[in-house]
């Protein structure tokens, strides 16, 4: 989960889905641990392979459901996307914790509400930054598991979505004592989005976004920033690994990535199609990366996009579907998403998510 402004950028990088999983992914070097690639191209098929059950869940603009089913779990409703209103998600490692950030509901203000997707009413308010004079944003859960959600909080210039940023802060939350700590601040005028967060380790990642783009990388380690340059010219295309320990850039026609403590340490790839990459993500407990890719153009007219999935251990690009575009992952990586069709990732066949158009915002597990 494309962004010229800010609002756009706010609105489509959850759309894509942020950060952080079902289960823990490998390291940068290890191996792939269930990988589902096949050696040939796929050919799609419609209703055939992997379909929607009540397993697998999704966080819309709406609430929480199950792919099975288009019906709100969570009465009354207790977040919404409009033209006036904002959240942001966090998901817990195991997929069924949520913590949601919420602004510009009169009702509910702004602040930081956790539930479990076992018990979707059972609402705990964590924090309320109603106020305050500052602006909540992004968030992500910690990469260990532990009860930790690292969110970024604005001292804004001007008028949202577009301001500039008095000073822009990362600051960890404890959803059981409810403490609230600044791990990092900056005054440059940019606004940081989370990416990943490893408080046992004392590391946190996130970008330095500005003017609709992210211009820095900016790995906070036990306190002190590290900045690396970036220039991406659209913040979603930057995100991290469901653990926590890569980050991904998608930079067209290639995308790039390093583990996330090393920046320095990052590796280029390019589609073996010619097309573009568009959008990326690692798929969670493998080496792969599942990536929406434009074909390459001959005439006037572009080609549409397709789903490929690049294997990191074998070197591997692999077309899934010529037709189907990427989206996300499933939580656990058993199947991908492309808008709000399930596509088999070894077959590529799809099947309709019930419910028509709607967007989805995150990912979950039942």
């Amino acid at each position: 989960m494309l962004l010229v402004l800010v609002a756009a950028l706010m609105l489509l990088r959850s759309d894509r889905g942020t950060v952080p999983s079902a289960t823990s992914s490998p390291s940068a070097s290890a191996s792939a641990s269930a990988s589902s690639a096949a050696a040939a191209t796929a050919t799609p098929g419609t209703g055939a392979g992997l379909g929607p059950d009540a397993k697998h869940g999704l966080i819309t603009f709406e609430g929480i459901r199950t792919e099975a089913s288009a019906t709100n779990l969570q009465q009354p409703p207790q977040f919404s996307r409009t033209g006036a209103t904002f959240f942001s998600v966090a998901v817990s490692p195991d997929g069924k914790r949520v913590a949601v950030v919420r602004r510009g509901e009169a009702a509910a203000g702004q602040g930081l509400i956790m539930f479990t997707t076992a018990r979707p009413n059972d609402i705990t308010q964590v924090v309320d930054f109603t106020g305050t004079g500052e602006t909540v944003g992004f968030s992500v859960w910690a990469a260990d598991g532990s009860d930790s959600v690292l969110i970024a909080v604005d001292k804004l210039l001007g008028i949202q979505p577009d301001a500039t940023a008095e000073y822009s802060s990362l600051r960890s939350v404890d959803l059981n004592t409810k403490r609230v700590t600044e791990i990092a601040r900056i005054t440059t005028g940019a606004r940081l989005s989370p990416l990943a967060w490893l408080p046992a380790r004392g590391l946190a990642a996130a970008a330095e976004v500005l003017g609709g783009g992210a211009k820095n990388y900016d790995l906070i380690r036990s306190g002190a920033i590290e900045r690396t340059p970036i220039n991406a010219p659209i913040l979603v295309q930057l995100r991290g690994s469901r653990d926590g320990s890569r980050i991904l850039v998608v930079i067209g026609p290639g995308l790039r990535w390093w583990p996330m403590d090393q920046p320095a340490a990052g590796r280029d790839l390019q589609p073996d199609s010619k097309g573009r990459a568009e959008y990326a993500e690692f798929r969670p407990g493998t080496n792969e990366i599942g990536v929406s890719v434009a074909a390459a153009s001959t005439g006037a007219v572009g080609s549409p996009g397709h789903f490929e999935i690049w294997d990191l251990s074998s070197g591997k690009q692999r077309v899934v579907s010529p037709t189907v575009g990427f989206s996300r992952w499933r939580a656990d990586g058993s199947a991908a998403i492309s808008g709000t069709t399930l596509v088999d990732p070894d077959t590529g066949a799809t099947t309709p998510l019930p419910g028509g158009a709607f967007k989805i915002v995150e990912v979950v597990l039942f």
